[in-house]
């Protein structure tokens, strides 16, 4: 049994998932999701504000899922590709 440099067991499940393929499929399956929303805080601790952005099954026109920005009583149709740059993620460049 290994262990790391505090003493504790490591576990190498690459190690023990790579002949198990029943085992791999179960865990891909519970590891992946489908995003329905987002939650979004602008501002600081002591104040700001929040708007939301929602997957809506079968969307607006009945032919795709739509995702739509909810900010406060304005509802309007959201391009998810625009949801890194609207959400504050992505990738970021560091010195």
């Amino acid at each position: 049994m290994e262990k790391d440099q505090e003493g504790d067991v490591k576990i190498d499940f690459d190690e023990l998932m790579k002949n198990d393929e029943e085992y791999k499929n179960k865990v891909q399956k519970y590891l992946n999701y489908n995003l329905k929303g987002i939650v979004i805080h602008s501002g600081t601790a002591q104040g700001g504000h929040y708007y939301s952005y929602i997957k809506v099954k079968n969307g607006i026109t009945k032919a795709k899922d739509t995702w739509l920005e909810f900010n406060d009583t304005n509802v309007s149709e959201f391009n998810h590709a625009n949801l890194e740059a609207k959400c504050f993620g992505g990738k970021s460049k560091t010195s």
